[in-house]
């Protein structure tokens, strides 16, 4: 029928219960602790690129369009990690087909991307590359707090562990089983 998906995280319920994870939710809520180290991971990196290239000069044109390769690039997998996305388990196949064709779509401009970072190196040379570069990571950046934002850390009954729930359609559901629960 349809490939199977890749699983997304999931740890022991004795996870909850670690005295670091207890203070970081404290302050964030059932929020996931790696996705807010990859922001500050990919947004150091993007800081390096920007000390990098800040004293070069590149024109407008070309600065816009490294930003629009990079930062498209960085933020779409967002769009296509198929382990973090939240489709329940009783889906139509309807659903299930358009959700598919999103993350192929997804799929595609992200080959797309990967080929245009190095790309800019010949058309824009260094400098344009860096750029490209620093927006890349920038857009990973992004997709890695918008993940973190979207998704709760909370146990999953069906699933007996620790699992990443996101809203689809108003409603959390497990990113593993696809079981829907209230938060």
């Amino acid at each position: 029928m349809y490939p199977r998906r890749r699983l997304s995280p999931s740890r022991p319920l004795s996870y909850l219960q670690r005295r670091g994870v207890r203070s970081f939710q404290r302050v964030f809520g059932p929020r996931y602790p790696p996705y807010l180290g990859l922001t500050f991971l990919f947004g150091f990196f993007a800081s390096i690129g920007f000390f990098a290239i800040r004293r070069e000069s590149l024109g407008l044109g070309a600065l816009s369009a490294s930003a629009a390769v990079g930062l498209g690039t960085g933020f779409l997998p967002y769009f296509a990690d198929d382990s973090l996305l939240p489709m329940p388990a009783d889906a139509s196949a309807d659903e299930m087909m358009a959700a598919r064709r999103r993350i192929k779509l997804a799929d595609f401009l992200m080959v797309l991307g990967g080929l245009g970072v190095p790309s800019t190196y010949l058309v824009l040379g260094a400098v344009g590359f860096y750029a490209t570069a620093t927006f890349l990571f920038m857009g990973l950046a992004f997709y890695a707090l918008a993940i973190f934002g979207t998704t709760a850390a909370v146990p999953c009954p069906t699933c007996g562990a620790v699992t990443l729930f996101r809203r689809y359609r108003n409603q959390p559901v497990c990113t593993r089983c696809g079981t829907r629960r209230r938060l």
